[in-house]
């Protein structure tokens, strides 16, 4: 589960869709994703959690000491480059939430406050705050012959360790800041002022080092085919040399509904009342508890209340029969919803939690056809998707308002038929009725325990026609 944010070296990161103000968290948290994609040891990382999944646990093992080795590094860039986009918007308020938070008392401080000391204009002109972090990160533990032992390697060898090279670097800097100006130092006279030295970090040398990875792989799990076919359909994306434009467009941030995060109070009650069941909202997840057990939570969205309860599944069907309010599935449990025969004549909502990429990749089977959508803001900073299905099916997936210029790009190609009307007006395909708005409005507060809710999106020149 999430609070707010995080990042697990994947090619994508998380927010909670209830995070109203979430900028700086998702600059926080992308941060770390470009750092990852953008050096030697972040792409180990990356590459490590990638083929590990969450079977493998020699290499999870490997994975958390290789973290903890570096976590200094990525927690102090992150903070101080949020720092820097707050105070590049002028919102002090955020500036003085930064250096109140933990992250700028337990990281490394030095870094921190050698940063503040310096101008916007220097840290535009020598991009000093990232020159740090990326020198730090660019050691190969596959110099190491025996990755399986890095433990040791790394106590051995603690000029390899990036947090050690990390604090070295800033005590350098420091030392020549008093001696010349930021402008006039190098990377190579922090390194040797340093005792460092550091593998070439360009594109092609990240490219070199995945294949490096991949034979050492392959060869390790020769008599293991499920993790050699696991390697072998990985694909591998660096992108350009631009350490701020390198992974853009190759991934994705991803808006949590409140049921996969910690954001909110459940309350489990003993037994059903008769009184639960004329509440707004209902998600079921089935078998959520255990094989045979499913998980409910039915919500008051007025009072941002959800009840929770076990239901064993022979007794779903009949529940679900007597919740006449909306009914949420994961998408996961389509094919066994259908199964319900008291929802064939019911409007049922299919919640996809995941990447946009994939969302799209969904619909093509879900849905091969025309694909009438809209779009509803949920907050400032987040937005669902509808994507009518067959019969009386509704997809949606919360995105964070990042992802809206891709949206924007897939209505007017027409992999949408965008259905454009005024908020809460009939609409012959997602609003039947005159208060449907309102039903819609509650399902998007369900998983997201806010009510700032901002309505239906229009917009000009993406109405479509059914025919074209």
């Amino acid at each position: 589960m999430i609070n707010k944010g995080d990042y697990t070296y994947g090619d994508y990161t998380r927010l909670a869709v209830n995070e109203n103000k979430s900028e700086y968290e998702r600059f926080h948290e992308t941060t770390h994703l470009v750092l990852t994609k953008a050096t030697i040891w972040g792409f180990t990382l990356y590459y490590i959690s990638r083929i590990a999944g969450s079977d493998n646990r020699l290499l999870l093992d490997i994975l958390k000491i290789l973290t903890d080795a570096c976590e200094d590094v990525f927690e102090s860039y992150a903070t101080a480059s949020t720092y820097f986009y707050a105070m590049l918007n002028d919102d002090q308020a955020e500036m003085v939430k930064i250096k109140n938070s933990m992250y700028h008392q337990v990281y490394n401080t030095e870094y921190f406050d050698l940063m503040e000391s310096l101008s916007l204009e220097e840290i535009k002109k020598t991009s000093i705050h990232s020159r740090l972090p990326i020198l730090a990160l660019g050691t190969n533990i596959m110099e190491y012959s025996n990755v399986d032992d890095v433990q040791t390697y790394l106590l051995l060898e603690k000029h390899k360790r990036p947090d050690y090279r990390f604090k070295l670097l800033v005590s350098s800097l420091k030392t020549l800041m008093e001696e010349k100006s930021i402008e006039s130092i190098s990377n190579d006279e922090l390194l040797e002022y340093s005792g460092l030295s550091s593998v070439p970090q360009n594109s092609d040398d990240i490219l070199k080092h995945a294949a490096t990875l991949r034979e050492y792989m392959l060869d390790k799990y020769k008599n293991n085919e499920n993790m050699r076919n696991r390697i072998l359909s990985m694909q591998i994306v660096v992108g350009d040399d631009d350490l701020g434009k390198r992974v853009l467009d190759d991934y994705d941030q991803i808006a949590l509904p409140l049921s996969e995060t910690n954001e909110y109070t459940s309350e489990y009650p003993h037994q059903l009342l008769d009184w639960h069941l004329d509440l707004n909202v209902m998600l079921v997840v089935l078998d959520g508890v255990e094989l045979g057990v499913d998980l409910i939570f039915i919500y008051m969205t007025e009072f941002k209340k959800r009840y929770g309860f076990h239901l064993d599944n022979s007794q779903t069907e009949s529940l679900l029969s007597c919740f006449k309010n909306e009914i949420i599935f994961f998408k996961e449990d389509f094919e066994k919803a259908q199964l319900f025969k008291c929802l064939d004549d019911r409007r049922v909502f299919y919640c996809f939690s995941g990447k946009y990429s994939d969302f799209k990749i969904y619909l093509e089977g879900a849905v091969p056809k025309t694909r009438k959508a809209y779009l509803h803001q949920i907050n400032i900073s987040n937005y669902a998707l509808f994507v009518k299905g067959s019969g009386n099916s509704i997809f949606f997936t919360p995105q964070l308002y990042t992802l809206i210029p891709r949206i924007h790009r897939d209505i007017e190609s027409r992999y949408y038929t965008y259905i454009d009307c005024k908020s809460s007006d009939k609409d012959g395909v997602f609003y039947m009725n005159d208060t449907d708005w309102v039903k819609y409005a509650d399902v998007l507060m369900a998983i997201s325990k806010t009510n700032d809710n901002g309505g239906r999106i229009q917009f000009d020149g993406f109405l479509l026609d059914d025919d074209e």
